[in-house]
């Protein structure tokens, strides 16, 4: 995937189930091709098996039930607002956001990458702030591109 251009509306792409069929709404990050974490997890090798549980957690777990905070071994808190979902080496940092009125139970992932060490690297953790920054920056100017929506203000209001 190919960092965004911070010049345009920053555009995201469902992950998992419409939130008309499911209580999380779990959204990711796209770049200016359109094209996101997700799109790796689905082409990755089948033999791959991080990244096919990690794909099958969020487009089919994650949507009915949330984060799994009870197993630290599959999500846990980072730090600046920063969580992480876990299977094996597969990594995909994400954060909360409120959303729109209708939609109170929203993810926002920021990407995904494979750890090598016992601590996530901080680089990665800084790449998901900054992501983070610019999508509550996006949603305040309503240059936020949701699915199944228009252009999204921060009040929630559609233009």
């Amino acid at each position: 995937m190919t960092d965004f251009n911070p010049g345009v509306k920053l555009s995201l792409v469902r992950v998992g189930r419409p939130p008309a069929e499911a209580v999380w709404d779990v959204l990711a990050i796209s770049d200016a091709e359109g094209k996101s974490f997700a799109d790796d997890l689905r082409n990755a090798d089948p033999a791959n098996h991080d990244a096919t549980n990690m794909l099958a957690e969020l487009e089919r777990r994650v949507p009915d039930h949330g984060p799994n905070f009870t197993n630290k071994t599959r999500c846990r808190p980072l730090r600046d607002n920063i969580l992480e979902f876990k299977h094996g080496a597969a990594r995909v940092l994400w954060f909360y956001d409120a959303g729109e009125p209708k939609v109170r139970r929203r993810i926002i992932c920021s990407h995904l990458f494979y750890k090598q060490g016992r601590r996530t690297p901080p680089h990665e953790i800084e790449q998901a702030r900054k992501r983070r920054a610019r999508y509550l920056e996006a949603k305040a100017r309503g240059d936020l591109v949701v699915p199944g929506t228009t252009v999204l203000s921060f009040r929630g209001r559609r233009r």
